[in-house]
């Protein structure tokens, strides 16, 4: 009997052991859980390689979205136990800078957070010029000057102030790409230069030019054709040979005026002109006249001194000079300028280069080599107008040099007035 009662008892306490491991196993502690707590986002609002980020939440009872910034979005706000896929995205982010967001999942007052940060949009902005300039009548002061060139990888806009009335910009806005801006003005009678500072934008990214209109009219000036602004016969350019008037240039020895023992005639040559390559001391004194160019070496001169044009005047100008190559080497010389003007039949849109000049190719080597006269016109010009004379390519690659021979001769520089 006893052996019984022992039994029942041991029984009935494996029975409650069971039933009380059964209700441990059933009552497990809730919990939430997400496989990412840092998404990624590009932009446009999707990952780098355009799908919606996914994040796998696990959860043992009911779920909701308790918090979210309102620029994301999530496949779906709310479940039940179990695991699910949630995909993230996010509106498209147009500004140049990143955004960080949230999104937090409550499950009866438990919760799990995860952030999301999105980039910003890569602007692209570039403007060819900073300074538009017009005259009094609102046109371009020089070829180019009213004109603004505008690079974009978005829409941009251009916004002029309500008190610039007088003031127009076409067009005004525009899409991704190159985009040529024209401005024009109604004619300024205030007596005094107008100015207003602009910017182009392009989202939240903004670069700025200022637009400056003349309050004074340029007229011609009043020297008549064939008055004479500058001439100089380079007979001062002496101590070398006349190379082109020997027989296949053969009298080639030329004054460096570089070297120190040539000081005087290179004192008479800075007078009267600037040499952009001036560290390639690579112009010589031949018989009054100069030879300029060596191996790797090429030359472009400015004329130092303004043209003598009086203040808020203008006049159309020739351009002459006398070219020889040295031998056949591939020599060729142009004509610039810098500042007003423009000039006539010239290469570039901004009217500033003229076409080459080639000499004569002096290939029969029983005779002298030969000078060829040049005239470029040019119009327009003030004050303010550098002109400058050089071996053409070097011109056209910035006052660069190459490697080669490009040898020339130059003499009897004239500026002289032409008809209006």
């Amino acid at each position: 009997m006893k052996f019984k009662n022992i039994l029942g008892c041991a029984m009935l306490f494996s029975g409650l052991m069971l039933a009380s491991t059964s209700c441990k196993e059933d009552s497990l502690p809730d919990f939430v859980h997400s496989d990412n707590r840092e998404v990624k986002l590009e932009n446009t609002g999707f990952t780098s390689s355009g799908d919606q980020a996914l994040v796998v939440l696990a959860a043992n009872g009911d779920w909701h979205v308790s918090r979210k910034d309102e620029w994301l979005h999530i496949s779906h706000e709310s479940g039940t136990r179990g695991r699910h896929n949630l995909f993230i995205s996010a509106d498209a982010n147009t500004s140049s800078k990143s955004r960080l967001g949230f999104i937090e999942i409550d499950m009866a007052g438990k919760t799990e957070q995860f952030a999301v940060t999105q980039n910003g949009f890569d602007y692209v902005l570039e403007l060819d010029k900073t300074d538009i300039s017009l005259t009094i009548d609102g046109v371009a002061a020089i070829h180019g000057s009213e004109t603004l060139t505008i690079t974009a990888n978005a829409p941009w806009s251009i916004t002029i102030p309500a008190d610039c009335s007088w003031l127009k910009a076409t067009p005004s806005s525009g899409e991704a790409g190159e985009t040529q801006v024209v401005f024009s003005a109604e004619e300024n009678t205030t007596g005094a230069d107008r100015q207003v500072a602009l910017s182009v934008m392009e989202g939240d990214v903004g670069k700025g030019f200022n637009v400056v209109q003349s309050g004074t009219r340029i007229v011609f000036d009043d020297m008549i054709a064939g008055y004479v602004y500058f001439h100089d016969d380079m007979a001062w350019a002496t101590g070398g040979n006349d190379q082109v008037g020997s027989i296949n240039g053969s009298a080639s020895s030329t004054l460096p005026i570089y070297n120190a023992a040539n000081a005087a005639i290179k004192t008479e040559f800075d007078k009267r002109y600037f040499d952009f390559n001036a560290s390639g001391s690579s112009v010589y004194a031949a018989d009054g006249y100069l030879k300029f160019g060596k191996g790797s070496h090429q030359n472009a001169f400015m004329l130092k001194e303004p043209l003598g044009i009086a203040a808020g005047k203008k006049a159309n100008v020739a351009v002459t000079f006398r070219l020889a190559k040295n031998g056949t080497d591939n020599f060729t010389a142009s004509v610039a300028i810098d500042g007003p003007g423009e000039i006539e039949g010239a290469v570039n849109e901004d009217k500033n280069l003229s076409s080459p000049c080639v000499p004569v190719n002096n290939s029969d080597k029983t005779i002298n080599w030969q000078w060829k006269e040049f005239s470029v016109n040019i119009s327009g010009v003030t004050s303010e107008t550098k002109i400058i004379i050089g071996e053409t390519q070097y011109i056209i690659d910035g006052f660069k040099t190459r490697s080669g021979y490009y040898r020339g001769f130059i003499d009897d520089i004239k500026v002289t007035r032409i008809d209006n």
